[in-house]
């Protein structure tokens, strides 16, 4: 075969093969995906998570004035209604403070009444020198000077007013301080706690630091479990998931709880911490087990099938084109050969399968790959189905 010969039926494979890849990649036109249809099913897995027993509604006393305390009302294990008294503060300053202030509206007012009756006194001087000006029987300037003392009384009447009011918003706001020795209970509840002693000075909250601990109340007949959480572990968790809690102080069987709070923990630095709160029955557990540890189990599942797809499907607003002002999770879910962005409420999920509660039906298709394919996809942009799985 010549060389040229040769040359020709290179060039024709090197087509052939060109040709080959570009109808597999696009399809006549169209990008090759591979997809993976949405099924029914239940995840795999349990976590563990571990933590402590607390009391699930805990209201924390904390004074809000600078005074010793003079007197305990109550002590830890009592109960108490809304409005009971707790303790008392004891702060002569505020009360001579009070004294003065109220000695100071009284003068105040005292000045008011006086300025009043000048005023009254300097109309009627005023109204007198018109009449009389007006006859001509007294010089125009009597009549100018009458108005001018009028004039100066009614400012000297607004002025008192001014310094009453003052005088007596003080008042309110000293008394208002000095109610606030009188600490009583804002709700139903038990003692739990007290953390100061008569004598012990008590510190009110500033803008840098909360106040002083006082003490605590609680509502024992709910307890929580409050476990600690990872960024990854959180994700796979939903307020109303079950859990089954063990007291790794009493052991027994398992308690039934179930998820009613998920939430950041503050902390000082470095990687956030989060913190999962279960909730049980009332009077479930006794209160003796309160800040003792704890484990939690959790079925990724919760005993029930749903529809699953797999985690690679899962997108969010921003990774694709035109993408950027959805408010929620969605999948590329492939229509009649397009793609098209579908929004999800997504659920639980495994090491393999994300759970999704709305968005979807049983038996669409949602593209999984390549993955570098994935990003590059816009919403209406026609695909060929590479692979189903």
């Amino acid at each position: 075969m010549s060389k040229r010969r040769i040359g020709w039926v290179i060039v024709a494979a090197l087509a052939a093969v060109a040709l080959f890849a570009s109808h597999r990649q696009r399809g006549y036109g169209q990008t090759a995906v591979q997809t993976a249809p949405v099924a029914r099913g239940v995840l795999t897995g349990k976590l563990s998570l571990t933590g402590t027993f607390d009391y699930a509604n805990v209201t924390e006393i904390r004074s809000e004035v600078v005074a010793p305390v003079a007197r305990l009302q109550v002590s830890a294990g009592q109960a108490v209604r809304a409005g009971d008294p707790l303790l008392e503060l004891r702060a002569p300053d505020l009360d001579a403070e009070v004294d003065r202030l109220e000695a100071t509206v009284a003068r105040v007012a005292a000045e008011l009444t006086r300025a009043q009756v000048a005023l009254e006194l300097s109309r009627s001087s005023e109204q007198r020198l018109v009449r009389l000006g007006r006859a001509r029987l007294v010089a125009l300037d009597q009549v100018e000077s009458a108005q001018r003392n009028t004039e100066a009384a009614v400012a000297g009447v607004k002025a008192s007013q001014a310094s009453l009011r003052e005088a007596q918003l003080a008042v309110r706001h000293a008394r208002a301080m000095q109610q606030k020795l009188h600490v009583v209970a804002p709700v139903d509840g038990t003692v739990v706690d007290v953390s100061i002693r008569e004598g012990e000075v008590a510190i009110p909250t500033s803008a840098a630091l909360p106040g002083s601990l006082l003490l605590r109340l609680a509502d024992t007949h709910r307890l929580i479990a409050r476990v600690e959480l990872s960024e990854t572990e959180l994700g796979k968790l939903a307020p109303g998931d079950r859990a089954q809690v063990r007291s790794t102080v009493l052991g027994g069987p398992p308690l039934a709880g179930e998820f009613v709070e998920l939430r950041a923990r503050p902390t000082s630095g470095g990687e956030p911490k989060f913190q999962g709160e279960i909730a049980f029955a009332p009077d479930a557990l006794p209160t003796r087990i309160v800040h003792t540890s704890c484990v939690a189990d959790v079925d990724l599942d919760g005993g029930e099938p749903g529809l699953l797809v797999p985690l690679e499907a899962i997108r969010y607003p921003g990774q694709n084109v035109g993408s950027e002002g959805l408010a929620t999770p969605f999948v590329l879910r492939v229509t009649e050969g397009r793609v098209t962005y579908a929004p999800v409420e997504t659920g639980l999920s495994d090491n393999r399968n994300q759970r999704v509660e709305r968005g979807l039906q049983e038996g669409d298709r949602v593209v999984t790959g390549p993955a570098g394919v994935l990003a590059a996809l816009v919403a209406g942009q026609g695909v060929a189905v590479e692979a189903a799985r």
